[in-house]
């Protein structure tokens, strides 16, 4: 370990102490708990912030309405995390794992997810207005009455995923499971979800896309 590596680990052990110390039920003391822990996470430092909620008896990380906007998360790790009306806007996530995650309600517009895995997570009612998730992972996510206007999904893996009220319109979702050829009736598309009819792309000839029903 070098000494940059040990004296930051140092660091982050006597915050642990320092708000134990203090006693564990306090609100004050949660408050500080997390602003340090979400302090860690936006500086790009996730397994320091796992370790210190593991120090403090927290099962996963809590990240419930944080404000990670605008910062640089390339595969990190957050699987299980809460993050809850979490502010994810213009995040880099690119290949971040996410699985089993809980981000419900989450700011996720115009986030770069390209290659992230969201396998299995809740982004019920997220907004994920213009993000890229081009070869992401969602399958068997809950993408209920999340926004994915102007999405770009790409390619993306869509499998199992629940999309009940998700608003799809003018979402690129070419290669995905949700992909309508005109090339014959072997390549069917496997379903419209309700409130949506399928259009000719203006971008790509023989192909079709979603649009929401007036």
């Amino acid at each position: 370990m070098s000494v940059r590596l040990a004296l930051a680990a140092v660091a982050t052990f006597a915050a642990v102490a320092r708000l134990k110390s203090r006693g564990s039920k306090s609100s004050e003391l949660k408050s500080e708990q997390k602003e340090e822990i979400v302090r860690l996470v936006r500086e790009g430092e996730v397994w320091k912030a796992r370790q210190m909620a593991q120090d403090l008896g927290m099962a996963e990380l809590d990240l419930s309405g944080a404000d990670l906007s605008r910062t640089d998360l390339e595969k990190a790790n957050l699987n299980k995390a809460n993050l809850e009306n979490a502010n994810l806007s213009d995040t880099n996530l690119r290949e971040a794992s996410f699985f089993g995650a809980n981000l419900t309600n989450a700011n996720m517009m115009h986030a770069y997810m390209r290659d992230t895995d969201l396998s299995s997570s809740n982004l019920k009612n997220a907004n994920l207005t213009g993000a890229n998730l081009e070869m992401a992972n969602l399958m068997h996510a809950d993408l209920s009455g999340a926004n994915l206007c102007d999405a770009n999904l790409y390619a993306a893996s869509v499998e199992g995923a629940k999309i009940d009220g998700a608003n799809l319109d003018g979402a690129n979702l070419f290669g995905t499971d949700f992909e309508v050829f005109d090339t014959g009736p072997s390549r069917k598309f496997i379903g419209i979800p309700f409130g949506y009819k399928v259009v000719r792309s203006p971008f790509a000839p023989g192909r079709t896309t979603l649009r929401r029903t007036e």
